[in-house]
């Protein structure tokens, strides 16, 4: 009986740990196999991973001509390979990641999304999904002071129907907003701002959050959250409409959402 080919099980592993956490003892047996190229492999497959589910699952359907080129190019560089996923419909997910042809077809998809990276502008949502896929990676780390705060709609006509939820940890100052039918603006016009009020600073004066904007066509939004300070207590997350640019202090004239931290 032919003995296992340990590179196969290590790309397998790779893989496996690039769109999953893996148990214990595969975890055990993928530091054992990769040693010190462990941090550099991991990084390899993980952005691969990140380039081809952007590619794969996208808000809105990809361009005929990008699927095409995409199946070209990867049968271009793996013709042996078979079970390429092909189609707007085929799945990451879908398929099997024990064999290298699948893994082929990974690192093609991967490559040819980001060389066509100038496309992707054209489709709605596109930063959009950047922040999702950013936001999905921190979901994953779940650092352990990792905030999860649902929004809360105010009687403003812009809020009617809207939800999601802010994302937010102090530890690594990082975090995100998921909103679902909050109305689109007209940067021209409005901007959304976002405020967080924290027990370090004057409840008069919140952390400005950052200004950003809603497109049109509804459905999922997320966005970076981006403060001017450093916030290491938030207890309140607050949502207004303001003057294209923002404002240093907010009236609270028009306050859209809100979401406060439960106690612990």
């Amino acid at each position: 009986m032919t003995a296992p080919d340990p590179m196969d099980r290590l790309e397998e592993l790779l893989a496996d740990r690039a769109l999953e956490w893996l148990d214990p003892a595969d975890e055990a047996e993928l530091r054992a196999l990769a040693g010190d190229t462990l941090a550099a492999r991991l990084a390899e497959y993980e952005t691969a991973a990140a380039a081809a589910l952007l590619a794969l699952t996208p808000s809105e359907p990809l361009p005929p001509e990008l699927w095409e080129r995409l199946e070209i190019q990867a049968r271009e560089h793996f013709a042996d390979a078979e079970g390429i996923p092909s189609g707007p419909g085929a799945t990451v997910r879908g398929q099997s990641w024990t064999s290298r042809p699948a893994y082929g077809w990974f690192a093609a998809a991967a490559a040819l999304i980001l060389a066509l990276l100038a496309w992707l502008p054209q489709l709605t949502g596109h930063r959009a999904l950047d922040a999702g896929v950013e936001l999905q990676a921190l979901l994953e780390r779940a650092p352990s002071d990792l905030l999860r705060v649902a929004w809360t709609a105010s009687e403003d006509p812009g809020a009617a129907g809207a939800g999601g939820e802010v994302v937010w940890s102090s530890s690594e100052q990082r975090g995100y907003m998921r909103f679902e039918g909050l109305a689109a603006n007209d940067p021209a016009r409005t901007q959304y701002q976002l405020w967080v009020f924290d027990k370090e600073q004057d409840e008069r004066y919140p952390v400005d959050g950052g200004v950003f904007d809603v497109p049109a066509g509804g459905g999922a939004a997320v966005v970076s959250i981006d403060p001017k300070l450093a916030v290491d207590a938030p207890y309140l997350f607050s949502v207004t409409v303001e003057k294209p640019g923002g404002v240093v202090v907010s009236s609270r004239e028009r306050l859209v959402l809100v979401a406060p931290v439960p106690e612990d």
